[in-house]
């Protein structure tokens, strides 16, 4: 639909960010939102079409057949550890 615009889209995909969205629960495990919103406009002023910060870039540069096994290990982790809410 923008093809033949001037316009230029950049798809960002985030990694678990330590937002208010539901509680702020400061886990560890998730980026600290600060963080992210730097690393992503540091990263928006490329012409990259999809914005990766280095945190998610494990789970992005995994494709393939096995490409599951870490969002499998990842949601394990969260049955076994849940984030505190």
């Amino acid at each position: 639909m923008l093809r033949e615009t001037n316009v230029t889209v950049q798809e960002i995909a985030p990694p678990w960010v330590d937002t208010d969205l539901i509680k702020k629960g400061s886990d560890p495990r998730a980026m600290p939102v600060d963080v992210f919103v730097n690393e992503t406009m540091s990263l928006l002023e490329t012409d990259a079409p999809e914005i990766v910060v280095n945190a998610v870039k494990a789970i992005r540069d995994n494709p393939g057949e096995n490409e599951h096994a870490l969002i499998n290990a990842f949601n394990l982790e969260l049955i076994n550890n849940p984030p505190p809410i």
